[in-house]
């Protein structure tokens, strides 16, 4: 599955004609149909998604062979994927949270953990940081907490007070 990557989530059914509410994963929400057909993590079913309105990040989109709210229930929690060629191009800065996963975290010169997931709950970005006892500690990404992504080298390098690591320790 590494060349396909989630763009968005079907979240919920809406009304009784089989319309889903769909979250995108873009900056755009609406950027969602520029990829054209999308797929499920098993690449083998496609979505064809003619979006009809919006609610806020929300769209409600209608999809084909998809007429009642039990088959759009059917649906709920289906993330949807495009080609990892579809994406477009980023700035030097900018960076896909694919491509984040898995980057070694360096504090001080010294490893720290690795990323486990990137996250956003409405206030940022958050990197999950699997630290080598196995313990996840959440880290809001910013430029301050981690002022070098390196992602040709596989590292991020964080800041943070000298004893970071017994910090971490403590909570």
């Amino acid at each position: 599955m590494s060349h396909l990557v989630c763009v968005g989530q079907i979240v919920k059914a809406h009304g009784i004609k089989g319309l889903v509410c769909i979250q995108p994963y873009l900056n755009d929400p609406a950027g969602l149909t520029a990829f054209g057909a999308l797929t499920d993590e098993s690449g083998r079913r496609i979505f064809e998604i003619d979006v009809r309105g919006r609610r806020g990040d929300i769209l409600l989109a209608a999809l084909p062979g998809i007429a009642d709210k039990t088959a759009a229930d059917a649906l709920k929690g289906t993330k949807l994927y495009v080609h990892k060629d579809k994406l477009p191009a980023l700035a030097a800065d900018e960076y896909y949270h694919r491509d984040l996963v898995g980057l070694a975290v360096v504090h001080q010169g010294k490893p720290f953990g690795s990323v486990a997931q990137v996250a956003n709950y409405g206030a940022g970005d958050i990197l999950d940081i699997r630290l080598a006892s196995g313990k996840t500690i959440p880290f809001l990404f910013s430029r301050q907490t981690f002022p070098v992504v390196d992602i040709a080298r596989k590292t991020i390098e964080m800041a943070g007070p000298d004893n970071m690591e017994e910090l971490v320790d403590e909570s």
